[in-house]
């Protein structure tokens, strides 16, 4: 056998071993980019006290049973909750019901299953996802500002959006800020995936900041991947832009939000 037939073959037999043990695998920046996200949703608009599907989309495969859930909340009127994942479940996906008209931030960091019921496991995780959520219903003019939806959950790897992307039309930009560690991530490369497929990458700037300009209505997805000692790190947000923006709501009593540090 020619030496790069060999080398071929040695390069396919290394990967059937490691897909046959189950090793979460670390992904390149450019697999990333065409894969799934990791918490798909059915639809990002629902009616109030109507079950919104989440699939759970892992690299390996793993299910709500096996992975590291290191954090998994809910955020709307102005309040935040956790979330159990069903610890018998055999399925990838779980049901998600919102009491009240408005928008909600649903958010879940996991990981590899290797790295559960560790006492740190919250900091063992590989992914983040954002979900922002349109609840439909009664009371949804009067729904107020959430400002939840744009302060840090406080992932070990995450995507900031620095204004309300539930606000935005057609044309507008919607500036983001990358985190890792608590700390801005100058340099790092941040990608919008547009609803026709398309994507385009930017650089941070030195505030660890970018922006993106919302070309189209659909479904919008921005990611921010990071490599820190060998390991690969996913932060990701989805959005719907509408054709019309909704209506402005009332700013939150307490006056105007600070920007997160």
């Amino acid at each position: 056998m020619p030496a790069y037939a060999q080398r071929r073959l040695n390069v396919a037999l290394a990967c059937a071993a490691i897909l046959s043990l189950g090793i979460w695998p670390r992904t390149s920046g450019s697999a990333l980019l065409a894969a799934d996200s990791v918490l798909q949703p059915a639809t990002l608009s629902v009616p109030a006290r109507q079950p919104l599907e989440l699939t759970l989309r892992l690299p390996n495969g793993e299910s709500w049973s096996a992975v590291n859930v290191g954090r998994f909340i809910v955020r709307e009127q102005g309040l935040q909750r956790s979330v159990e994942p069903p610890i018998a479940a055999t399925r990838d996906t779980l049901s998600l019901s919102f009491d009240k008209a408005g928008y909600a931030l649903v958010a879940l960091d996991v990981g590899p299953a290797s790295e559960k019921d560790r006492r740190d496991s919250w900091r063992r995780t590989t992914h983040c996802t954002k979900l922002f959520v349109h609840i439909t219903g009664e009371g949804e003019k009067n729904s107020g500002q959430n400002p939840g939806l744009t302060a840090k959950v406080g992932s070990r790897i995450e995507l900031l959006p620095l204004m309300d992307p539930t606000q935005l039309a057609p044309g507008a930009d919607l500036p983001v800020r990358a985190y890792f560690d608590g700390d801005k991530v100058v340099g790092g490369e941040v990608t919008a995936l547009a609803p026709d497929g398309t994507s385009s990458t930017v650089v941070t700037d030195s505030v660890g900041a970018t922006h993106f300009r919302m070309g189209s209505a659909g479904r919008w997805t921005i990611r921010f991947t990071h490599v820190s000692e060998g390991e690969t790190y996913v932060a990701e947000m989805l959005f719907d832009v509408n054709e019309s923006p909704p209506a402005p709501q009332p700013a939150p009593p307490s006056g105007s939000k600070k920007e997160e540090k």
